[in-house]
């Protein structure tokens, strides 16, 4: 059983040494035991996955203590094992049906809560990160942001920390930068953990897309490239994320588009829209007769389809949900109805099939309309994300073969049998 100095030993350090000092050398050990150093030697590799592990345990064993004001003797927990793949417990399962709390899965790991910690599984069930963290959003682009003791971090796929925790919050990476706040602040860093835009704005950032971020200064939105140059001026009472060139924004209480140079595409004159989504934009218009009716119009503004749904979303693998006569169905590119609104909700299509809802039952449709997984008494969320400002926000579907789902509010996974995946705890 390890004691406190065990782990000052691990990172090489007396036990007097300051937070900054324990810092400082976890950085050190991990620039010089990061397995990707010993890619061409397995057996050294694999040595430095065991050597990493130790000194992640350590560190984070240590900072908990100092951040506790220095409580009773650290105790190693079981939760620690000698492989990245957690081990079973007497206490503990390896497989699951359903979580505390989940997002979806993301380069072939799902995140999950259990037992008020969150971690990571497979596609089969297996734990593969056991959940010691107090949040995380998901992987992306080889990384996942995590948090514990109030601080965050960066970790890769084998749950060993890649980015000193060190943060008060991290988000996940996009287009090789991620988001963070230090003391008040917010910036960004690259994935060396470097700062690449220096933390000086109030108010979070958005995500890169292409090439460019949102930004709010003193109350109006505008855009900063990757070295944090301001690149469209913050004028805007609202704006979007940048998708296919364009980005909405808010002048006058209508939104319109703008183009990666600020200027102004498409005139401000919409209620409300979806960003552009397969060179379509679903707008709201309020007619005095009609009232709010959704149309399409395309990237130079012209109409499309026209305005004639009670509701619509954007399109996803060339459909999209509209709602005519209060039900849900689904039209093609050219307005064409080609499932027709029978529905009492219904989701976008991902990989081939969509989520919809009959008499407070749930089931998948394919692109013909039939029924491939069986009504069921569970719930499809409307909102899935594992970042905030994700791609995959108004998303709820099928990624990566799975789709997620709430049951008696729990959460758990169907693949694409309609099966849940994982086995029970006992």
């Amino acid at each position: 059983m390890a004691k406190t100095e065990d782990y000052y030993q691990i990172l090489g350090l007396r036990s007097n040494a300051s937070m900054e000092d324990i810092k400082q050398a976890y950085r050190d050990l991990v620039n010089v035991w990061h397995p990707d150093r010993f890619s061409h030697n397995p057996r050294l590799q694999e040595k430095a996955q065991e050597k990493l592990k130790e000194i992640n345990i350590a560190f984070e064993k240590l900072r908990a203590y100092l951040l506790a004001g220095y409580g009773q003797e650290i105790q190693a927990e079981s939760e620690y094992r000698e492989s990245d793949t957690y081990q079973p417990s007497p206490n503990y399962e390896q497989s699951f049906l359903l979580f505390d709390s989940a997002h979806i899965f993301s380069e072939g790991l799902g995140a999950v809560k259990i037992r008020e910690k969150w971690g990571f599984i497979d596609k089969t069930g297996e734990v593969i990160i056991y959940p010691r963290f107090d949040e995380t959003w998901g992987f992306s682009e080889g990384l996942a942001a995590v948090r514990n003791h109030g601080k965050s971090g960066f970790i890769d796929k084998t749950g060993n920390y890649v980015i000193t925790p060190e943060f008060d919050f991290s988000g996940s990476f996009f287009e090789g930068l991620a988001r963070i706040q230090i003391g008040g602040k917010y910036g960004y860093v690259d994935k060396k953990g470097e700062i690449a835009v220096k933390p000086v704005f109030d108010e979070i950032p958005g995500n890169f897309y292409d090439g460019v971020a949102r930004i709010k200064i003193e109350g109006k939105y505008g855009y900063i490239d990757k070295e944090g140059n301001i690149v469209i001026y913050p004028q805007f009472y609202n704006a979007d994320h940048f998708y296919e060139g364009m980005a909405a924004v808010e002048i006058d209480f209508k939104y319109g588009f703008i183009d990666k140079t600020g200027r102004i595409v498409i005139k401000p004159q919409f209620c409300n829209y979806t960003r552009v989504s397969e060179g379509l934009i679903r707008i709201t218009v309020l007619n005095s007769k009609s009232g709010y009716k959704d149309g399409y119009i395309d990237k130079t503004g012209k109409m499309i389809i026209k305005r004639q749904f009670d509701g619509a979303e954007r399109f996803s693998e060339g459909l999209a949900t509209v709602i005519l006569n209060k039900k849900f169905g689904y039209i093609n590119k050219t307005g064409k109805v080609v499932i027709k609104p029978q529905f009492d909700a219904a989701w976008n299509f991902h990989e081939g099939l969509a989520g919809v809802e009959i008499n407070g039952k749930c089931g998948f449709v394919d692109k013909t309309g039939s029924i491939v997984i069986g009504l069921q008494k569970f719930e499809i969320p409307w909102g899935i994300c594992f970042d905030i400002e994700r791609r995959r926000l108004e998303d709820s579907g099928f990624f990566e073969g799975c789709v997620l789902v709430t049951v008696g509010g729990k959460y758990g996974f169907l693949n694409k049998t309609g099966r849940f995946i994982g086995k029970p705890a006992k």
